[in-house]
C-alpha cells in the first residue's frame, strides 16, 4: 500500500512528492483466508441443514412404518428403539469419514454384534471389500437390522445351533454394477410361526 503526499515550500509550491510504502501481504492473505473460511462455513451450514432434513425424513419414515406394523404400544416402542439405534449406528460410522463411505463388512458385523452374534461362531461373512455411500449405508443398515431382528425372534439366532451365512458379490455385467447380497440361515427351530400379516 502506497500513500503519496506533496512536499511544499514556503510559498506552497510542490518541491517533491513524498510517500510511505507498506507491505500488506500478510493482511491481504488473512482477509482472503477469512473470506474463504466464511464461504466454507456457509457451505457446511447448508450441508448440515440438508443432512438434518434428510435424517428427520428417515426418522419420520421409520416411525410411520413401525406404527403400521406394530401390534401394541410395547411392540411399537421396542421396534422403534431398535430401528432408530440401527440408524444411529450407521450415522456414527458414516460421520467418521463421509467421503470414504462405509465398509459393508463393518456394517453387517456391527449390526450382528448388537445381538452378540460373533463371526466364526454363529455367523460367517464372505464378500469383497465394498464401500457404501452414506445414503446407501443408511438403507442397507436398516435392512440388515430387520434381518438380524427376525433371526433373533424366529430364526438362526433364536437357537444355539443356528447359523447365518452372509455373502455378497459385485455383479459387473450391468451398468451401473449391482451388489448381490445373500442372507442364509440354517439350524433354525422347526416351528412355523403363524403369519399375522404379509410384508
Amino acid at each position: 500500500r502506497d500513500t503519496d503526499f506533496p512536499l511544499l515550500d514556503e510559498t506552497g509550491r510542490v518541491l517533491r512528492i513524498g510517500g510511505i510504502g507498506q507491505d500488506i501481504t500478510e493482511r491481504k492473505e488473512a482477509e482472503e483466508a477469512l473470506r474463504a473460511s466464511e464461504e466454507r462455513a456457509k457451505l457446511l451450514l447448508g450441508e448440515l441443514q440438508h443432512r438434518v432434513r434428510n435424517t428427520l425424513s428417515v426418522i419420520r419414515s421409520i416411525t410411520r412404518r413401525t406404527a403400521e406394523t406394530s401390534q401394541s404400544v410395547e411392540d411399537y416402542a421396542m421396534h422403534l428403539d431398535g430401528r432408530i439405534n440401527a440408524f444411529a449406528r450407521v450415522q456414527t460410522a458414516v460421520a467418521r469419514d463421509p467421503a470414504a463411505g462405509l465398509d459393508l463388512t463393518d456394517l453387517v458385523a456391527d449390526e450382528l454384534l448388537t445381538y452378540a452374534a460373533l463371526e466364526g461362531e454363529q455367523v460367517r461373512m464372505v464378500g469383497p471389500s465394498v464401500r457404501l455411500q452414506p445414503k446407501a449405508a443408511e438403507t442397507f443398515g436398516l435392512a440388515v437390522h430387520e434381518l438380524a431382528t427376525n433371526a433373533v425372534k424366529h430364526g438362526a439366532l433364536s437357537s444355539p445351533d443356528g447359523r447365518i451365512r452372509v455373502t455378497w458379490r459385485v455383479h459387473n455385467g450391468t451398468d451401473p454394477p449391482r451388489l448381490v447380497f445373500e442372507w442364509k440361515e440354517s439350524g433354525t427351530p422347526n416351528r412355523t410361526p403363524k403369519r399375522k400379516r404379509r410384508g
